[in-house]
């Protein structure tokens, strides 16, 4: 694990978040499905709080899963509680 700066991209899971994402979602999968397989390829990240790569999980998750035009609620609201509870 590392981090090379300030930046939502900058960790190492982010990095490795992008292409799995980029892939499966060339898949013909609902959208919740795809954000299952994310978060079972980084359970820890995606499961516990106390996690270092809890946060950037979600709103890596989120904005890429924006990006490529995937509506998954359960995702956005993840990303928007963790952005309201600062």
């Amino acid at each position: 694990m590392g981090v090379w700066g300030a930046g939502l991209y900058a960790r190492d899971l982010a990095s490795d978040m992008r292409p799995l994402i980029t892939s499966i979602a060339r898949l013909p999968l609902d959208d919740s499905d795809i954000a299952r397989i994310v978060r079972d390829a980084f359970p820890e990240a995606a499961e516990n709080p106390d996690d270092e790569d809890h946060t950037t999980f979600w709103l890596v998750l989120a904005d890429q899963m924006a990006k490529k035009g995937i509506d998954c609620a359960d995702t956005r609201a993840m990303a928007i509680g963790i952005i309201d509870d600062g």
